[in-house]
């Protein structure tokens, strides 16, 4: 479980310095920002070809007229709430480190959760995961399907693609 972010645009309201996303607004009047997923760095979406490519483009869209911060819901969110679920995600738990890869975790939480795990690493390869900062995971850029193409500075990931 998680929850999804966008930016509910306005194109009459837009300001010129995103001409380029005019027409994509005409098919869509939302912009996935990403998702927030317990446990997991925050999975940003970028949009190449729309010039989003990191985590300093979406947080220029702040200042401009038009845009408005939305969960999956459509309930607005404020620019603070969402700064804080990117970049000070931790989780509680630990969920191993790269060093333990190999040893298996210290009590039944993951047997318990999923089947065939035995080790670490098992549970990384099944999920598609690397140890993140704060105790969290990170989208492993090398697993056969990832859409991850970059990890940013802090608690957060770079996708592409369409994923929820």
């Amino acid at each position: 479980m998680g929850m999804n972010f966008y930016l509910q645009l306005a194109p009459g309201e837009l300001s010129r310095d995103y001409d380029h996303l005019k027409k994509f607004i005409d098919d869509r009047p939302h912009l996935h920002i990403g998702k927030s997923s317990m446990g997991w760095c925050f999975s940003m979406h970028v949009i190449p070809e729309l010039k989003i490519n990191s985590w300093a483009d979406w947080r220029k869209f702040r200042t401009s007229y038009g845009v408005k911060i939305v969960d999956e819901d459509l309930e607005e969110v404020s620019i603070l709430n969402l700064i804080d679920r990117v970049e000070n995600r931790s989780c509680k738990r630990p969920l191993g480190k790269p060093e333990d890869i190999f040893e298996k975790p210290k009590d039944d939480f993951l047997k318990n959760l999923y089947k065939g795990i035995e080790t670490w690493g098992d549970f990384y390869k099944q999920n598609s995961a690397i140890p993140g900062p704060n105790n969290l995971l990170r989208h492993d850029m090398n697993a056969k399907y990832s859409s991850c193409v970059g990890y940013g500075e802090g608690t957060w990931d770079y996708l592409t693609g369409e994923y929820s």
